[in-house]
């Protein structure tokens, strides 16, 4: 009896419902070893969204120097120990170099790795003020002289920011950086209008606090004088 209800039972196997229950299995495998070489739990897609894009939606690309240490983090050990992160420095001095002479071949692109590295040398100024000051402040007066009317608005205000910190550090002479700002109004930007206002005038105040600056005072006059 047990023997016929076996040969029963493998006869059913044999037919439909075998044949199904055969293709089931087969696809229940198919689909772990599938799941086996995916990341489990989205891990992929986390990482994707995790991936930095520049303005075109492409990642962006980092060299291995870059990606080890951020320019927020170097800034800080540079003011606390500038001497001993001072091979840091040059190597990022290099790449900023690189940086704002592909820049300058396309001035009206939005570029945010070279608007870091711009707020990041303006801080780091005062630090080695020979290696940087003159430099960056120089760079920046002439791309914000020559193209100051096509440059990004965020750029443009970047570029203006870090101009802002030199000042505020004392690296740079306001008789070469106010001028420039005061160009800058003719930009259709009133945001950026209303930021060089409160820099112009604080930066005014500051000067003629104990006593009239009058060469810098003359000098803003007959600028202002000629924009007129």
């Amino acid at each position: 009896m047990n023997a016929m209800k076996a040969r029963s039972k493998n006869a059913a196997f044999k037919d439909g419902d075998g044949s199904s229950r055969v293709a089931a299995i087969k696809k229940e495998m198919m689909d772990k070893a599938k799941g086996q070489d995916e990341p489990a739990g989205g891990e992929g897609e986390e990482d994707r969204e995790n991936v930095e894009l520049d303005e075109n939606n492409e990642p962006v690309q980092r060299n291995s120097f870059e990606k080890a240490i951020t320019l927020y983090t170097l800034q800080d050990k540079i003011k606390r120990q500038p001497e001993m992160y001072r091979d840091e420095f040059h190597t990022h001095m290099r790449i900023f170099q690189e940086k704002l002479a592909a820049f300058k071949e396309s001035p009206a692109k939005k570029d945010e790795q070279l608007e870091d590295y711009c707020k990041f040398m303006a801080h780091i100024s005062g630090v080695y003020r020979e290696d940087v000051a003159e430099f960056l402040c120089h760079e920046l007066i002439n791309v914000l002289q020559q193209y100051y009317s096509i440059l990004n608005p965020s750029v443009r205000l970047s570029f203006v920011t870090a101009l802002k910190i030199q000042r505020g550090k004392d690296v740079v002479s306001p008789s070469v950086v106010l001028p420039v700002l005061l160009k800058l109004f003719r930009c259709e930007d009133k945001g950026l209008r209303k930021f060089l206002h409160s820099i112009i005038v604080s930066d005014l105040k500051k000067l003629n606090q104990n006593h009239k600056v009058q060469n810098i005072n003359r000098k803003l006059q007959t600028f202002i004088f000629q924009m007129l």
